[in-house]
């Protein structure tokens, strides 16, 4: 991790640095002089770009934000139908915080996740749009009863998959070393019985046992 500035890109080989530290160490073991070193600059070059440590973690997180969005549109690709794509974006969502579950902590910590910072919040609408956009498709195609307000399944699933995610990162399950494969298919498997209390009833009959 060191000797990776070049080309002027400190800001981006800093963020790097941040993201590869807490991963490894955590929030509690992060510092901005740690960043420096691991970027292979001074411990007063981060200042040219972050007047702090948090300053330095909103900026991380706000990449963790847009990881995640990629993760998501990476299982969204895997899917036609509208319902499972919306299904997916909610088990991409576990195993992604499985996968990185120091990550997942520092974007849900208000602290770093600056959502009055435009960049931020621009980032946080882009992977709710794509979450609604899979819910509206299959509410069109008639495969979500018309009955249940959006608004309630999007917080369903939202809940649920957070939910999930804690769950797994605070040990609440007895498996150890779980795999980001075993958690996403938890999460599909919750889901799937969550989700039947939403489809119309033909759909409901079509996945009864």
């Amino acid at each position: 991790m060191t000797d990776r500035y070049h080309h002027g890109d400190l800001r981006e080989a800093l963020i790097q640095a941040a993201l590869e530290l807490v991963a490894a160490r955590g929030l509690d073991g992060f510092s901005m002089r740690e960043a420096a070193r691991a970027a292979g600059v001074s411990s007063a070059a981060p200042y040219r770009h972050f007047a702090d440590n948090d300053a330095l973690l909103r900026a991380a997180a706000q990449r963790v934000a847009r990881l995640l969005s990629e993760a998501q549109h990476s299982a969204i690709k895997q899917h036609d139908e509208p319902l499972l794509r919306f299904r997916a974006i909610g088990v991409r969502s576990v195993g992604f915080a499985v996968a990185h579950p120091e990550w997942f902590k520092l974007m849900n910590t208000s602290r770093y996740l600056d959502r009055s910072d435009p960049a931020t919040r621009t980032q946080l609408q882009q992977n709710q749009r794509a979450v609604e956009v899979a819910l509206e498709a299959s509410v069109e195609r008639g495969a979500l009863g018309e009955t249940h307000d959006p608004s309630v399944i999007m917080l369903a699933v939202q809940a649920t998959t957070y939910g999930l995610a804690r769950m797994f990162l605070d040990g609440h399950f007895s498996t150890e070393d779980l795999s980001q494969e075993q958690a996403e298919k938890v999460a599909g498997t919750v889901l799937d019985m969550l989700g039947t209390g939403f489809l119309e009833k033909s759909m409901r009959d079509q996945t009864a046992p």
